[in-house]
């Protein structure tokens, strides 16, 4: 394990704590970003949750659905190792 993968690992474990204080409820599997991009999907226009999305998509082009994909494989990669046997 390097120190960038350490790194992205507390900076995840940061982006679920701020997510579950936002949301006042127990935390989503999800990260901050893949909530924006959920909203752009909706095609919410003036959420908090899509204004932020479209500034983080204007900083990191695609930023959003990056990481959905990046939530959906850590979800996949969790599940395979509760199903192994």
């Amino acid at each position: 394990m390097s120190v960038k993968d350490v790194l992205h690992g507390i900076a995840i474990s940061i982006d679920y704590g701020a997510e579950m204080l936002i949301r006042w409820r127990r935390a989503d599997p999800m990260t901050i970003s893949s909530l924006c991009g959920l909203a752009l999907r909706r095609g919410e226009k003036w959420t908090p949750a899509a204004i932020l999305g479209r500034l983080l998509n204007a900083i990191s082009k695609g930023h959003c659905e990056a990481a959905i994909e990046a939530d959906k494989h850590r979800l996949e990669v969790a599940l395979a190792e509760l199903e192994a046997k």
